[in-house]
């Protein structure tokens, strides 16, 4: 091992190489905090968000994230771990070898700047040892503790870059139990003066303090002799009374200890509040919804950059948001055109803007989802919610839980679909002829499907489509159309439509329905057309002018 590399050693997020930094704030910017651990939607991103980074910055990038590091750093660190980085540079070069060590370490420090990951160094190998100007990574002095993270959700910033509380006195929380340094407290006493003898006697017969001598008595005053009253019976009170003083003295200690503690919490200035607590995020970004961080489990700073005022992330569990403040509303402008833009990856999107207000919904093939939504006045700020968790439907519906009012979003493209593959396939015959879709969730006509939805058209016509999880079940669906065994003769047909695209139409002998089939093997992906009691020719022709 190194020496003088310990176990413990570390280091935190840094700056890291600006220009990689830039790069990867630009794609969570646009694509939400999950895009830069997804090496495929990493290289669109990057090709769409930053053309200007060299092509081997770019395939640097793409190296660490298709490694698999990144997720598995992400994952250590939600729970409350430090990930090690020495680690993650012999992962890389493991499935990169070609990759130098310093280059991954600067895409790695990168990564951490960005997403918010505290790398800890551990153990640098010798052949792993820091290039020559690059800092050794430090070793805490002894007695320092190391802070651990308290939020497990991506840190991010926005475009080159989209930019908790000391706790205070909390009323009714209890208080200290000690007054602190040098403030002694002792249990209150009563003290009572012992009498004296001449305080004893009679106030009568008491000599003046001018005279001397003996005391003599007048005759009008001079006491008679009574003969002494019998003793009272005496009562045994000794332990009742001490009893009693006792809870006196406890009492008068308790009152004058709340006393002192309360004018200590008096003195104590007031804490400021936590400017990243979610209710004081909901404040400042309340025009993007009047229950914006409702249900938001809490929220993180991410700093600011140029063009930028704030950028901070909210968690909800399932999927995080991005709230981001600019310097000017032709930033806002800007990010909101380069979001808007059309994008090869994208299997369904819909968007809306009105004066000062902006909305999108995406999703990309591989089920990134993406909700993005702004305002220009009375600042300009920009929320987007990236996830692969939820479907489509399930995040427009958080979306509509915000309160946004500046403007009233779109139809979601293609409701009825859970898979944004199946959405592709149909929504050229299921929009040009206005189809209405319903997902059949128990897949009774089509076993192995992974989803099935049917849909039906003005005219009387009808469709299904099939989503398939193995590929080969597509094969083996494909065979059967194209070669069906009993059809009325001269009636049978087959083409290609496309690349991996297969259609064949004809009349089943069984029940002399006509069919339309086609397909994607991309997408393993089918559909069969009909109409009852309709020619092929009709059926075919149906299919023809609609499906796109």
């Amino acid at each position: 091992m190194a020496s003088g590399m310990g176990r413990g050693g570390g280091t935190g997020p840094t700056d890291g190489d600006d220009a990689l930094v830039g790069a990867l704030r630009q794609v969570v910017v646009g694509y939400g905090p999950h895009a830069p651990g997804d090496p495929v939607a990493l290289r669109s991103a990057l090709r769409l968000t930053c053309p200007d980074l060299p092509v081997a910055e770019a395939a640097l990038l793409v190296a660490v994230a298709r490694s698999g590091v990144v997720e598995d750093a992400g994952a250590v660190a939600r729970r409350g771990g430090r990930p090690d980085r020495e680690a993650a540079v012999r992962a890389v070069r493991g499935s990169s070898a070609d990759l130098p060590v310093v280059d991954v370490r600067r895409a790695l420090v990168a990564f951490g700047t960005v997403l918010g990951l505290d790398w800890e160094v551990r153990d640098v190998e010798p052949d792993a040892r820091p290039e020559p100007g690059e800092p050794a990574p430090a070793t805490p002095a002894r007695g320092v503790a190391h802070s651990e993270p308290t939020v497990d959700v991506p840190r991010a910033t926005l475009v080159e870059m989209l930019r908790p509380t000391s706790a205070g006195s909390i009323p009714g929380e209890p208080g200290p139990t000690s007054a602190g340094p040098g403030v002694e407290r002792s249990s209150p006493t009563v003290e009572r003066p012992r009498p004296t003898a001449a305080e004893l006697r009679p106030a009568v017969g008491r000599p003046s303090p001018s005279g001397g001598g003996r005391i003599s008595w007048d005759e009008r005053t001079r006491p008679t002799r009574r003969p002494a009253p019998a003793p009272a019976p005496t009562r045994r009170r000794g332990p009742w009374i001490v009893a009693a003083v006792l809870v006196v003295l406890v009492v008068g200690a308790v009152a004058v200890l709340v006393a002192v503690l309360r004018g200590a919490d008096d003195a104590r200035p007031a804490a400021a509040p936590d400017r990243f607590a979610p209710d004081q995020v909901a404040l400042r970004y309340r025009a993007l919804g009047a229950d914006l961080l409702a249900g938001a489990l809490r929220c993180a700073d991410l700093g600011s950059g140029p063009g930028l005022a704030e950028v901070v992330t909210c968690d909800f569990g399932g999927w995080a948001l991005v709230l981001t403040e600019y310097e000017t509303a032709d930033g806002l402008r800007d990010v909101r055109d380069l979001l808007l833009s059309p994008r090869p990856e994208s299997a369904r999107s819909a968007s809306r803007t009105a004066p000062g207000a902006a909305f999108l919904m995406d999703q990309d093939r591989d089920g990134t989802t993406r909700v993005y939504w702004d305002v220009e006045s009375p600042r300009p700020v920009s929320a987007v919610a990236s996830t692969t968790a939820l479907t489509m439907a399930e995040l427009v519906e958080a979306f509509d839980d915000r309160g946004f009012t500046a403007l009233q979003r779109p139809p979601q493209p293609g409701a009825p679909f859970d898979s944004p593959a199946l959405w592709e396939f149909a929504s050229g015959l299921v929009t040009n002829a206005g189809g209405t879709c319903t997902p059949r969730p128990t897949k009774d006509a089509y076993a192995t499907a992974a989803e099935q939805v049917d849909c039906d058209f003005a005219g009387g016509a009808e469709a299904s489509y099939v989503l398939f999880a193995d590929p080969q079940d597509l094969a083996g669906e494909r065979a059967g159309h194209v070669s069906p065994l009993e059809t009325v003769p001269n009636t049978h047909r087959t083409g290609s439509y496309g690349s991996d695209a297969v259609f064949a139409d004809y009349v089943l002998a069984a029940d002399g329905e006509a069919y339309v089939y086609y397909d994607r093997g991309d997408l393993a992906t089918f559909a069969l057309v009909w109409q009852d009691g309709q020619p092929l020719e009709q059926v075919r022709a149906f299919w023809e002018q609609n499906h796109g």
